[in-house]
């Protein structure tokens, strides 16, 4: 089964992206994890929507604080958190994850992306 529509997306890096965005009307921008400010900030301005992918640990939420430091820096930057390799219950890393970003009052998707054995694999299988 397919779906009625297409999305046409072209995935590369910072660098690229202006080379790519008179061809595309959608462009993921794969960063390393915490980019420069400088780098963060041009991205940002430049774009309709960024969204900041973080896993639910503490490492992890602790450098997406300091990216947010920086995007409320910015005027005018439409953004929002995407929690990633959410753990199965009972586990509850990203309910409390979640709980933490909405009382630091960051925007943040309702949906999120589970962990699963099928990424792993897929990773595995070089895809």
């Amino acid at each position: 089964m397919g779906f009625p529509w297409r999305i046409t997306i072209k995935v590369c890096d910072e660098k690229a992206a202006l080379k790519h965005s008179s061809k595309y009307e959608n462009i993921v921008v794969d960063t390393k994890a915490f980019p420069e400010p400088e780098d963060l900030k041009a991205l940002a301005s430049g774009c309709d929507l960024l969204i900041v992918p973080s896993t639910p640990d503490a490492l992890s939420l602790d450098s997406l604080m300091k990216i947010v430091d920086v995007l409320d820096d910015i005027n005018d930057v439409n953004y929002g958190v995407l929690l990633t390799r959410i753990p199965p219950k009972p586990r509850r890393d990203g309910e409390e994850a979640r709980k933490l970003l909405e009382e630091a009052e960051i925007p943040t998707f309702s949906s999120q992306i589970r962990e699963a054995v099928a990424f792993q694999k897929a990773s595995l299988k070089g895809v």
